[in-house]
């Protein structure tokens, strides 16, 4: 039976590092947990701050569009290449959705 242990894979448990305007944030380990918590967040630098640990005042005084790439990073480390098809599928349910909406109105 095939067997992987994934403790033993470094780059799984490594922090991600990100320098904005020569600021140095760490992600550390992210749990669904916390994943969930930043979901709920509107704002861009509200969820970066808890994903990094930062103060929110420091974040917000950054470029707002450095921000949102940084977090587009983080996601895409996370979900790597199955993200794609994940996305995919919930981008075709919701389309679904909101036919069906139209329709039953």
């Amino acid at each position: 039976m095939p067997k992987i242990n994934l403790d033993e894979d470094e780059t799984l448990s490594e922090p991600i590092e990100i320098v904005i305007e020569g600021k140095t944030f760490t992600v550390e380990k992210i749990t669904d947990k916390k994943f969930k918590k930043v979901a709920e967040l509107t704002s861009v630098a509200e969820q970066f701050a808890l994903l990094t640990g930062a103060k929110l005042s420091t974040v917000q005084n950054l470029n707002l569009m450095k921000i949102a790439k940084a977090i587009q990073y983080i996601i895409q480390a996370i979900v790597g290449s199955v993200g794609t098809g994940i996305e995919r599928v919930l981008i075709k349910k919701e389309a679904e959705d909101e036919e069906t909406e139209a329709k039953n109105d």
